[in-house]
């Protein structure tokens, strides 16, 4: 027998891996199985392109999370997320870095812009919202005349943007209601409408939602992108 076995057969190891197979001790017999992951061991260890993937994943989410910070201590979506949707074995933060891992790049900066996600939740999103600009200003609106627990009038319009010149930074503008002769409102499922301005002179990303008023509740954003 190859002198390998050995230290198995002496009882000084529990288990050896040759040729691809762990051969171990079993009741006194020698059995063995496929390796499950032969290439992770030793000296046959390799930087396969999954996991070049999973290390780039990991180091953009890591940088991606210090510019987040301050928008998602705001707004707790991934937290309320999180809960709602029942994930478990992970913490929040993890469930958000997972749900954007393919977005971002080594550097943090989102580069699917498209796909990537700024809120998710167990509220829902209106069929249909259309955006127009105007110069720096934005307008939204959106139809909902669904009845459901999930959609409720008082329910908040939050949006969150990425500038392309920024594409690590997430920021947050407040849309409201304009209405002559009264004081700016705060946009409203019931109202089907908001305005807000941004800065102009670059690409926008526009991630709207809606969130419950007491800001323990989100629902999936939608997208759109343009720019002045």
């Amino acid at each position: 027998m190859d002198a390998r076995f050995a230290p198995l057969l002496a009882g000084q190891v529990d288990r050896i891996r040759v040729g691809g197979y762990t051969f171990f001790m079993q009741n006194g017999k020698l059995r063995c199985c496929l390796s499950k992951r032969p290439e992770c061991s030793g000296d046959n260890w390799v930087m396969t392109e999954g996991r070049a993937r999973s290390t780039t994943n990991f180091s953009g989410n890591r940088v991606h999370a210090t510019h987040v910070k301050d928008v998602y201590e705001e707004l707790p979506v991934w937290k309320c997320g999180f809960r709602d949707l029942g994930i478990t074995g992970m913490s929040y933060d993890n469930f958000r870095q997972r749900v954007n891992a393919g977005c971002l790049g080594l550097d943090g900066k989102i580069t699917d812009f498209r796909h990537f996600k700024a809120s998710v939740g167990r509220l829902s999103l209106p069929p249909v919202m259309t955006m127009m600009t105007s110069g720096s200003t934005v307008n939204l609106w959106w139809k909902d005349d669904r009845n459901v627990p999930t959609a409720r009038p008082t329910d908040l319009l939050h949006v969150i943007f990425v500038q392309e010149l920024y594409p690590a930074s997430l920021q947050r503008v407040v849309p409201l209601v304009l209405l002559p002769g009264n004081p700016p409102l705060a946009s409203i499922r019931a109202g089907g409408w908001a305005e807000f301005t941004l800065p102009g002179g670059d690409a926008y990303h526009l991630y709207p939602f809606f969130g419950t008023a007491d800001n323990d509740g989100f629902s999936p954003n939608e997208y759109f992108d343009f720019r002045f």
